[in-house]
């Protein structure tokens, strides 16, 4: 990964944890709005959801 080497070619484990958390964290938000979105449509249609939302990205095929 682009993120395990530093700008003098020795690995850096801890920002490519941080790169990782942070892209992790923005697919996190993503999914959690979508599930909000699902929600918020469900009840102005006059439906409630009782049972848990299954989301899965088109790009990376991670479910949620």
């Amino acid at each position: 990964m682009a993120g395990d080497w530093n700008s003098e070619h020795y690995r850096d484990p801890t920002a490519d944890t941080a790169i990782r958390h942070e892209a992790r964290e923005a697919w996190r938000r993503r999914a959690t709005a979508a599930i909000r979105a699902a929600k918020a449509a469900a009840k102005e249609h006059g439906f409630e959801v009782v049972g848990r939302i299954s989301i899965i990205d088109r790009k990376t095929g991670k479910m949620f």
